[in-house]
C-alpha cells in the first residue's frame, strides 16, 4: 500500500490566485509554515518554509471566498511533481500541494488574540 498525503498549518502567503479555464476551477496560493529548534550554545532559530497549494471545483470556491493573505488555515492533500523547461531549456521539478481539505483556522488579527493560548485542533 502506498501513501501520498500531507498536512500542512500555517499562513497564506498570498491572496488566491484564480485560473479558472473551461474545464476547472484552480486556486492557487502559498502557505508559509515556521520550524524553529535550539542549538547546543541555547540560541534559537528559525526557517520558513513555502508550500504552493493548488485547490479545485468547490474546494477552490471555498478558498477563494474565505483565504486573505495573513489567515490561518488547515490544508490536506497531496503532494504532486511536475517537471518544466524553463527559459534555459533545462528541466525543472516543483512540488506543490493538491489540497483535497482546506479550513480557515484564524484571521492574523484573531491569531494574534489566541497566540499564548494552546488550543487543539481536533
Amino acid at each position: 500500500m502506498d501513501i501520498n498525503k500531507v498536512i500542512v498549518i500555517g499562513r497564506v502567503g498570498n491572496d488566491p490566485d484564480d485560473r479558472s479555464t473551461d474545464q476547472a476551477r484552480i486556486v492557487a496560493f502559498q502557505v508559509a509554515t515556521n520550524y524553529r529548534w535550539k542549538d547546543k550554545d541555547g540560541k534559537w532559530h528559525s526557517k520558513t518554509e513555502w508550500h504552493s497549494i493548488c485547490a479545485f471545483g468547490h474546494l477552490a470556491r471555498q478558498c477563494m471566498k474565505n483565504f486573505v493573505k495573513g489567515s490561518q488555515v488547515y490544508v490536506e492533500g497531496r503532494i504532486q511533481t511536475d517537471e518544466v523547461e524553463n527559459k534555459y531549456s533545462e528541466r525543472q521539478r516543483y512540488a506543490s500541494i493538491i489540497a483535497q481539505t482546506a479550513k480557515w483556522i484564524a484571521s492574523k488579527k484573531k491569531a494574534k488574540e489566541t497566540k499564548n493560548q494552546n488550543f487543539d485542533l481536533f
